[in-house]
């Protein structure tokens, strides 16, 4: 069975302050999510009236405070996916393109100290993205290929929007040089192929899979998923 690992709203430009003077709702914040939410009707129209309908949504929430209380490097993450296809029998198909995923990612990644950073930590970056990916397959092997457009800089409003979390739940603020030095606005095509099989070892089901992507991070990667119970 394909990993999806990765509501609808419409929205007006506005501006939200919170009592650290932060402000959300930034212009470029909202076209860019209006630009998403336009894609994600164009390819949803597009699916159903090729004969598929939605067989799976998934909704992931992240963040580094988790577990040790520390909020620093991968800070934070919304995934959410929509999946497409003609049926579901327990597999995906065996031809490319039948089954399709729509993939929206938010990611921040950011220095261990936001205010006073280390000589040579990473910088602040801030990431929306917006994929389409095909599963497939084939001889017992699962397979899915697909791209994403990868937003990245200031113009995400990311930078703003931890900020303003911090000012509510607690957190220090961005200083002004971590927002300088932050990754550069800029588009990012990417390209991702993987490829895993499942094995049932009675209630647990070990997925081992191997991951290539070519485009914001260019890797191959290699893991396993271990899932305990139903889906």
């Amino acid at each position: 069975m394909p990993r999806f690992r990765w509501n609808t709203a419409l929205c007006r430009c506005y501006t939200l302050s919170c009592p650290g003077g932060h402000r959300i709702g930034a212009r470029a914040m909202v076209r860019l999510f209006a630009w998403a939410l336009g894609v994600c009707l164009v390819v949803t129209g597009a699916a159903q009236a090729e004969g598929r309908y939605r067989v799976g949504y998934g909704l992931v929430f992240t963040n580094d405070i988790i577990g040790d209380g520390h909020d620093r490097w991968r800070s934070g993450s919304v995934a959410s996916s929509r999946v497409y296809a003609p049926g579901w029998n327990g597999t995906a198909p065996a031809r490319l393109g039948e089954m399709l995923e729509l993939r929206f990612n938010g990611e921040i990644i950011a220095p261990d100290d936001v205010s006073t950073p280390a000589p040579g930590d990473r910088p602040f970056a801030g990431a929306l993205s917006l994929g389409l990916h095909s599963h497939v397959a084939r001889a017992g092997m699962e397979y899915a290929v697909g791209a994403d457009l990868v937003v990245t800089g200031s113009q995400t409003g990311l930078d703003d929007f931890q900020g303003f979390l911090h000012d509510i739940v607690g957190g220090d603020d961005l200083s002004a040089g971590v927002r300088r030095n932050q990754v550069s606005d800029g588009f990012h095509p990417t390209a991702v192929v993987e490829a895993g099989r499942s094995f049932d070892l009675g209630g647990v089901r070990l997925r081992p899979f191997a991951e290539a992507r070519a485009g914001i991070e260019t890797l191959v990667r290699a893991g396993a998923d271990i899932t305990i119970g139903s889906l």
